[in-house]
């Protein structure tokens, strides 16, 4: 199975308004993820530049108009005011640098996807990391 490498730096650029602590964070990613798996979503998640000792939660959020967001929203939830399908599948806590770490093995109905991949601040659920397209295939 062929592995699909995102490494992703990213500046949260977030309204200190709603997040003073990090309206100025620096978070660094790197997602690997397997293209084509049978029966989940499978990967790895690192992650820095987050809240020390903090919860947060991992979201795969679908892509209105595409096809695989009709299967999100018939496996998990659906976010009415976009109609997008979304899973809120595992929460985490950060260590005492910041850090995360995590392997992804997220069952899903088969078929093609392209979704949104999240990391959410559990004290608000706003989204403090996105990856908006990540492309697999669950056989």
């Amino acid at each position: 199975m062929k592995k699909m490498v995102k490494s992703i730096y990213c500046t949260a650029v977030l309204t200190a308004a709603f997040i003073p602590a990090l309206a100025s964070a620096q978070i660094t990613t790197n997602l690997n993820y397997e293209r084509s798996n049978i029966g989940s979503f499978k990967g790895e998640l690192q992650a820095s530049g987050l809240k020390t000792n903090h919860n947060y939660v991992l979201t795969i959020n679908g892509i209105a108009n595409h096809s695989s967001n009709e299967k999100l929203k018939e496996r998990c939830k659906v976010w009415e005011p976009t109609g997008e399908g979304y899973c809120d599948f595992d929460q985490i806590s950060t260590d005492d640098n910041g850090n995360l770490s995590v392997e992804i093995n997220e069952e899903l109905p088969k078929g093609r996807y392209r979704i949104k991949f999240l990391i959410k601040d559990t004290e608000n659920w706003i989204t403090v990391w996105s990856d908006d397209l990540v492309n697999f295939t669950v056989e």
